[in-house]
């Protein structure tokens, strides 16, 4: 493993023990961007460095139902041709991972587009092995806004019925890139408690600067 802080005796074997003895978990990992999952040598480097489980955007934010699930699928082909990885669709599929010192991918989706205006879609997602979704990409889409959208509305009433309906499948909701007004409703409205995988302080910096510069209204 690493030793980035330059660790000696005894702190550095006790970071290694907690790291052999820890489930770590990247909860959001851009592999796209480093060879996919046939980059072998970033995820052994991944391994190495005490990461048991990733979560992997397996389809691109703006696509619909149909490109979605063929991207879902190539990725889960690659997965399994793929010897130092296995799909995790559930928590016995991690401990199998950590156990044979594997990568664990959760799939996701960083965008509800794919899932479209049918709420049936949910179930085929999580049946196909998606386990968490993201309600919106900066963009407004049939279930809320995005956090780059002018206004934001909250949840739609179709929004409220995908929460819930992500509650019942076991499906985690993401609410990275997601307008606050969304984020508020889909906090009040799920029943299981919700995420932000990943964060841009950048974007958050500049909307607070702009606010703070924005003359008030009489």
């Amino acid at each position: 493993m690493a030793n980035f802080f330059n660790l000696k005796g005894e702190k550095l074997e006790r970071a290694n023990r907690l790291y052999r003895e820890s489930i770590v978990i990247d909860a959001l990992n851009p592999l796209y961007m480093t060879g996919g999952l046939r980059g072998g040598g970033y995820l052994k480097h991944v391994l190495d460095n005490g990461i048991n489980v990733v979560h992997f955007t397996v389809t691109q934010t703006m696509e619909g139902w149909k490109t979605a699930l063929e991207e879902l699928i190539d990725v889960k082909e690659e997965i399994e041709e793929t010897p130092m990885t296995l799909l995790a669709t559930s928590i016995q599929d991690i401990d199998r991972a950590k156990k044979e010192n594997k990568l664990a991918i959760i799939a996701g989706w960083q965008n509800a587009k794919p899932l479209e205006d049918n709420i049936n879609s949910v179930r085929i997602a999580q049946e196909l092995g998606i386990r968490i979704i993201q309600l919106a990409y900066h963009y407004q889409n049939y279930i809320g806004s995005g956090c780059g959208e002018r206004n934001d509305y909250g949840l739609s009433r179709y929004g409220i019925n995908v929460v819930r309906q992500m509650n019942r499948c076991g499906i985690t909701i993401d609410l990275s890139h997601v307008g606050h007004r969304t984020v508020m409703d889909t906090i009040e409205y799920s029943e299981a408690p919700v995420t932000f995988t990943h964060a841009n302080r950048q974007l958050s910096g500049i909307t607070l600067v702009t606010k703070a510069m924005r003359p008030s209204r009489p």
